[in-house]
């Protein structure tokens, strides 16, 4: 076999709830791929949530789709257009073929409302806030960042998010799938996957309603590759679910200070995605000191309890900021802060944080580069003297 082979989906009803399910082929071996959720919200149609799932994967391991059960046409008149925008995103995904048959009976009729993916994060607040009036409900996903395995953490997390919601006074749907375990040993969560992971559940809620928002990460100022994209969501939409990538309008401080004014987001705010010994937020990843200091900047990290340690300085000096995207939030918290008059020893850390991350881009730039006739060239070119002068300034960053 060397086929992504997505077999016949199957639905089983158990009391109140659905389970939706679908042996999932590789060369490497099969695996049931499966979302549950209440039989009232999730409406079984063909394979279009496991076509989504299943394609970023199957163009990284450069293996033809083979679908036994039908898709909605106008998704699959969109996937040419998917696959070249992942195409030209990531050089190590290549164009597949996919075997499916458009699904010819009428499709339900679209309901009226908006849903809208809520995990009690910034992001989620702003468009849950943003929409509040014209939101039919709110739908929490246990599997993505929340292991489906650690009972504990989900049911602290699934507590303060319902608490979140009823506060919105907006009903809370949550679904729980293990495409986020299955799709991990392929593709990576935050660059190609979590994007058609939402859009994998949103295809299944025609009972929950007819336009399903997924909050936008990033801003139209940063529009660099990622799972979720404004270009990419709308295109995983079928005739009974539109997808809209929502709130690329406001930055992630504007997104703070529109949800600041909201008691229940702060009280409930939730952002780590590493939450170690079950922490809701450890205030100590990457994550969590970037939108701590973002709080900061926006005067009300006083006002928000959730995080288990301080905004502190040599904390903040040595987080690591892994890319662009997340160095994009440092810097705008920097400049906040430092129009605000912030503590010197936090805009040190913090442009020490910075420091280290652009002399760590150089150096994967230049290991990249034919160094020797680069260093010749610049010897040279009497570049001597601006050589040493910035392998001094990388000494003094690493200390």
């Amino acid at each position: 076999m060397k086929n992504l082979v997505i077999r016949s989906p199957e639905a089983r009803f158990e009391a109140d709830k659905l389970t939706f399910s679908s042996r999932v082929e590789i060369p490497a071996g099969s695996r049931d791929l499966w979302f549950r959720g209440p039989r009232d919200a999730l409406v079984p149609q063909g394979a279009d949530a496991f076509v989504i799932t299943c394609l970023p994967t199957a163009m990284r391991l450069g293996l033809p789709m083979a679908v036994q059960g039908s898709v909605s046409p106008r998704l699959l008149a969109a996937l040419d257009t998917v696959q070249d925008i992942l195409g030209k995103w990531h050089s190590d995904f290549q164009r597949i073929q996919v075997d499916a048959q458009p699904r010819t009976e009428a499709p339900p009729p679209r309901r009226d409302g908006t849903a809208a993916f809520f995990s009690g994060g910034v992001d989620s607040f702003y468009t849950a806030l943003k929409h509040r009036e014209a939101l039919a409900s709110l739908v929490l996903v246990h599997g993505f960042d929340m292991p489906l395995e650690n009972t504990e953490l989900r049911t602290k997390v699934a507590a303060a998010i319902r608490k979140a919601a009823a506060a919105l006074d907006k009903p809370l749907v949550e679904i729980e799938t293990n495409s986020r375990s299955f799709t991990d040993h392929h593709v990576a969560w935050d660059m190609h996957q979590f994007g058609p992971a939402l859009a994998g559940v949103a295809v299944l809620g025609p009972g929950l309603a007819g336009q399903v928002l997924i909050p936008s990460s990033e801003t139209f100022a940063h529009l660099d590759p990622c799972g979720s994209h404004p270009l990419l969501d709308p295109l995983w939409s079928t005739e009974s679910v539109a997808i809209v990538h929502d709130g690329p309008e406001a930055s992630r401080f504007e997104k703070v200070m529109a949800i600041s004014d909201f008691p229940a987001a702060l009280e409930h705010l939730r952002v780590c995605w590493e939450n170690p010994d079950n922490a809701y937020n450890c205030g100590r990843c990457e994550k969590c000191v970037r939108t701590m200091l973002t709080l900061e900047g926006a005067g009300v990290l006083d006002r928000c309890p959730t995080f288990d340690a301080p905004l502190d300085p040599g904390r903040v000096a040595q987080v690591w900021i892994p890319m662009d995207l997340m160095a994009y939030h440092f810097e705008e918290n920097l400049g906040i802060l430092r129009a605000r008059g912030a503590d010197p020893a936090l805009l040190r850390a913090m442009e020490r944080a910075l420091s280290r991350f652009e002399a760590d881009k150089l150096a994967k730039a230049l290991a990249a580069m034919p160094t020797r006739p680069l260093l010749r060239a610049m010897v040279r070119r009497r570049l001597r003297g601006p050589v040493r002068a910035l392998l001094s300034h990388v000494k003094r960053v690493f200390g």
